[in-house]
């Protein structure tokens, strides 16, 4: 009877193990999935960071380079003027020079 009753409660308690022993496996399961889809995730948002990290180094390369452009045309452009400016002058000197020389002719 003593061997029964202690049988019977070593049942239990491997009944009782059995089932506390599935429920762990159940979170472990659970966890096991969750640290996949994070894993997924972070890979995902990884790939996502690198793409804008890349696509921000063009775009900070492309800013560079209009920068460039965009100040070599304004020395361009400043160039030209002074080589415009040094022309108009001295047309003007020449046009002033042959109005003197035609006054002082009809002086004369």
């Amino acid at each position: 009877n003593d061997m029964l009753k202690r049988e019977s409660e070593l049942e239990k308690k491997i009944k009782v193990q059995h089932n506390s022993l599935k429920k762990n496996e159940a979170r472990l399961n659970k966890a096991e999935t969750k640290l996949d889809r994070t894993g997924t995730k972070y890979s995902s948002t990884k790939i996502e960071l690198d793409e804008a990290l890349k696509s921000n180094r063009d775009l900070d390369e492309k800013v560079h380079e209009m920068e460039e452009r965009h100040e070599l045309e304004i020395r361009e452009m400043g160039d030209k003027y002074e080589a415009e400016r040094e022309e108009t002058r001295k047309m003007h000197e020449v046009e002033s020079k042959n109005l003197r020389e035609a006054h002082e002719k009809e002086v004369q």
